[in-house]
């Protein structure tokens, strides 16, 4: 999608397979308390520093891992490639939630 948009393809493939670089089970992490401090608000810089950490990013990469959570978070995104992943990431989590609650009812029928 980015290639044929003429955006910045490479970096949004690496961004994307970072962006959820946190390194820790999400649903049995605990945070510090606070709605500010769980999770879909902290992964994004956390998975930076992660990423960060092993591999050289630039602005675009880094804003891509940041930012994703958008409209959560709120900082603004700063770059085309940025809402790109944010809305594939909000649709994969649409497709995983209803592929769990497909299952619940199933299950809850029989």
């Amino acid at each position: 999608m980015a290639k044929k948009l003429r955006l910045d393809y490479v970096s949004i493939s690496r961004a994307a397979m970072l962006h959820d670089f946190f390194l820790y089970d999400w649903r049995n992490h605990s945070h510090p308390p606070g709605l500010f401090n769980k999770h879909a608000f902290t992964h994004g810089k956390t998975a930076y520093k992660n990423a960060s950490a092993i591999f050289s990013l630039n602005k675009k990469e880094k804003d891509i891992i940041e930012n994703h959570m958008w409209p959560v978070t709120f900082k603004l995104p700063r770059y085309r490639e940025t809402y790109i992943v944010t809305i594939a990431d909000k649709f994969s989590a649409l497709v995983e939630t209803a592929h769990y609650y497909k299952e619940v009812f199933r299950h809850a029928r029989n």
